[in-house]
Formats: C-alpha cells, structure tokens, sequence
C-alpha cells in the first residue's frame, strides 16, 4: 500500500508539468482507486484467511495468490494508462524540459523521490494487529 501511495502522489506531481486534460485525469483517478481497492481487498482477503485458517492450506494459498494477483494486474494496468498518458505522446519532452529545468521541478522531484524513500524505506512496519489472538470480551479466548 504504501508504494502505491508514493506512487499516485508522484503521478499527481507530474500532473503539475504535464497538465492532463479533464478526461485524461479522471483515467488516472480511475487507476488509482483501482489500485489501491485491490489493495485494500487484498488486505482483507489475507487477513480473514490468517485469522479464519491460520496453518497453510491449498486453498487458502490460491485465494491470497488470485488477490495479490488482482493488484498485479491493476497495476500494471494503470502503469500501461501513465505510459499512454504521459511518456508516449508529444507533451512527454516539453514536460520533462520544464520540469528539469524549474528549479521548483527538480527539488519537487528530489524531495518527493526521498519522501518515498523514507516511507517505504525507512518507516518501520507496525505488527498487524489481525493476527493477534482474539480474545473475548469477558478475557476468554
């Protein structure tokens, strides 16, 4: 999740240089809820599998891969729509030529390219609660 998370507010930052129109930044808020609902869906497939079968089963392995794999395909996806979008048209240069040589472009792009860095680097991961032990609420298991 948080890649993707870096990712969208990347896309949004060269959304400042490459100045999508209406239909094309409605596409890019399109992927980017498709990404990050299979994510969340993902999220709780795998959380309610662990907590509902805790051991490895063969059928839980398929829905967590299929899950996982929805995200795969999203994404790649929304990767094929920035690179239609963005890279394969005749704005791309003019673009990246404003973008590079602003100085507010390129310290944007340093500061976001560390910010990304750091989140999905640096910051650690908190123990998911999901899979502690649940307890009733009377403290009986």
């Amino acid at each position: 999740m948080r890649v993707h998370c870096c990712a969208v507010m990347l896309v949004l930052y060269f959304c400042l240089f490459f100045k999508p129109n209406r239909m094309e930044f409605a596409l890019l808020m399109l992927c980017f809820g498709l990404v990050i609902g299979a994510e969340a869906v993902n999220t709780a497939v795998e959380a309610l599998a662990d907590r509902l079968h805790p051991d490895i089963h063969p059928a839980i392995r398929l829905a967590k891969d299929a899950a996982a794999g929805a995200v795969l395909v999203a994404a790649l996806a929304s990767v094929l729509v920035g690179l239609f979008l963005f890279v394969w048209t005749d704005r791309f240069l003019p673009a990246l030529y404003s973008m590079m040589t602003t100085p507010t472009g390129w310290i944007g792009l340093l500061c976001l390219a560390a910010l990304s860095v750091i989140v999905v680097f640096v910051i650690p991961i908190p123990k998911n609660e999901m899979k502690q032990e649940y307890r009733g609420t009377n403290g009986t298991k």
